[in-house]
């Protein structure tokens, strides 16, 4: 049985997800190529509801700075700091999705967000995010890594 996602080294496209219909919705992938633009769409609806509902209880998040959080409650904490800017965010047409065994993968895109700041101005964030999916027992993928910054951390 195939897992859903292409074959290391070939690009998915982001145009394949499932978007959901609006706030508070129960977000659901089926495929590793379709977490990523829930999750965006729930981020860019301020949905912290929705952003948590595709990640592990145990997930992990790897802040700008470097510093690591893990945990539903530390995670979503540092998530709602990002929310509170508002920001909007858009991924890249094509990912790299790994297959890592049977129900683990590395996923790789580019991504940039427009955040605003308290003086009124506003700022962009990039980065080449190298995240982690594990599929659960129920058929769902889940958010394990949240790395957005991925490579960045390489000297």
């Amino acid at each position: 049985m195939g897992l859903g996602f292409p074959r290391p080294g070939v690009g998915a496209s982001w145009a394949n997800a499932s978007p959901g219909t609006g706030k508070g919705e129960a977000l659901e992938a089926r495929t590793p190529d379709e977490l990523h633009p829930l999750w965006v769409q729930a981020h860019n609806m301020g949905d912290l509801d929705g952003m948590m509902a595709l990640c592990e209880p145990d997930v992990c998040f790897v802040t700008w700075s470097g510093r690591s959080v893990a945990g539903t409650d530390a995670v979503r904490e540092a998530y709602r700091a990002i929310l509170a800017s508002k920001p909007h965010m858009e991924l890249a047409s094509t990912v790299e999705v790994i297959g890592c065994g049977v129900d683990l993968c590395l996923v790789q895109f580019r991504w940039t967000s427009t955040a605003s700041l308290p003086d009124g101005t506003s700022k962009t964030f990039d980065g080449l995010a190298t995240d982690i999916l594990r599929r659960q027992r129920d058929g769902r993928w889940l958010l394990v890594l949240d790395n957005s910054y991925g490579v960045r951390r390489i000297p």
